[in-house]
């Protein structure tokens, strides 16, 4: 945490819709972070909510609610994709809030947010890394062949409530530090 700023860091989450597994697991992920700092007193999430469809526009109005019904005060926003990350950075703009905010996917608007210093970082997940785990794994099924070198862990599928085999990729975090290396990767 910055220096400047008290403890608990004051937060608000916005999630994806309920009804997309990526959403589900996606949000895992950043409470898997989050909540042990909630639980040491570190983090207090002043609201946390989904916002149906990842629709921008609604993501905009639930943080500003959030953010009055929170006293008008946070110190970081979280968004589920980089849309939803440049409606909290507009909102925190027009309240003269200085704060960092996350969203995902490495889309060029939310690059642009990095670069402009409106979010602090964007989740990149390579889809041509992504592109040829799928591939392998066609072929080994067209062919009949075990795929188990392949598959490296499993995914709850919370829609089917079962245990899915799949090939877990690595996200790389991208900052203004290494914002070219999504576009270095096409």
């Amino acid at each position: 945490t910055a220096a400047n700023v008290a403890q608990p860091w004051k937060v608000i989450e916005l999630k994806g819709s309920p009804t997309d597994n990526n959403a589900t697991l996606f949000a895992q992920g950043y409470d898997g972070v989050l909540d042990p700092l909630v639980q040491a007193g570190q983090v207090k999430r002043l609201g946390e909510q989904a916002v149906p469809n990842r629709d921008n526009a609604q993501a905009g109005t639930i943080f500003e609610n959030m953010l009055t019904a929170g006293g008008g005060k946070v110190d970081g926003g979280i968004g589920a994709n980089d849309g939803m990350g440049e409606s909290v950075s507009t909102v925190l703009k027009k309240h003269g809030i200085k704060a960092p905010v996350t969203g995902q996917d490495a889309t060029v608007p939310g690059l642009q947010s990095i670069l402009r210093g409106d979010q602090c970082g964007t989740v990149f997940k390579d889809t041509s890394v992504e592109a040829k785990a799928a591939s392998d794994l066609a072929i080994a099924l067209i062919k009949g062949t075990d795929t188990s070198s392949i598959v490296n862990g499993n995914v709850t599928d919370t829609q089917a409530n079962r245990q899915v085999p799949s090939v877990l990729a690595t996200p790389e975090w991208i900052t203004i530090k290494n914002v070219e290396d999504v576009v270095k990767a096409g």
